[in-house]
Formats: structure tokens, C-alpha cells, sequence
């Protein structure tokens, strides 16, 4: 998502600052309640890609990491293994995701 489509939906100057923030992991660990490991294989596996501070190699991890994270939760609790959620993640065909949802209430 780019700054010129975020201000087309009226997001305020305050989000559009807070949206180009970063967060370090410890931070993702005190919000989210995830753990180091389980970060550090979800970026392992290709579900989520944080930016790394080229002075240091810290992962830095945008609004959008966290987003994804949060959707990679959401699937877990309801029953996705993560190579489903890497495909559902990947693919925005809602009918796809449907469908993967329902047949995992089937089972």
C-alpha cells in the first residue's frame, strides 16, 4: 500500500505518520503476545518479510508485518496449517479463502 492511496481514503495526518512507523521485535513480543521463535519461523517460512536496519540487522517490522501477523493468527485458531495460510495469505481470491474455511468447518 502506497502514501498516495492511503490519502485517498481520508486517513488523517496522525495515521499517515504512524503508518510509516517501525517496531523491533521486542515490541511485537510485549503487543502480540508471540513469541521470538515463532516470529523468526513465520519470517523463516516466507509468511511474514520485516525490513532489516542495515546498521545493525534488526528486524524492523511495519504496519503491514503486524497486519499479517494478526491474519496469520486469525487462521491458526481456526484450524489452517501454516502452508494453508501461506496460500491464503498469498492469494487474495476471496471465494478461495471461503472455500478453505468452509471445508475446514467440514472436518
Amino acid at each position: 500500500m502506497n502514501k498516495e492511496n492511503l490519502s485517498d481514503n481520508n486517513i488523517d495526518k496522525y495515521d499517515l505518520d504512524n503508518f510509516k512507523k517501525t517496531f523491533q521485535t521486542s515490541e511485537l513480543l510485549k503487543n502480540l503476545g508471540l513469541t521470538r521463535d515463532t516470529i523468526r519461523y513465520y519470517e523463516e517460512i516466507g509468511l511474514i518479510r520485516p525490513n532489516k536496519d542495515s546498521n545493525n540487522n534488526y528486524r524492523k517490522f511495519t504496519f503491514d508485518d503486524i497486519y499479517s501477523l494478526l491474519g496469520i493468527e486469525f487462521y491458526k485458531k481456526r484450524g489452517l496449517a501454516l502452508a494453508e495460510i501461506a496460500d491464503v495469505t498469498r492469494d487474495s481470491d476471496f471465494s478461495q479463502i471461503d472455500m478453505i474455511l468452509h471445508n475446514k468447518q467440514l472436518q
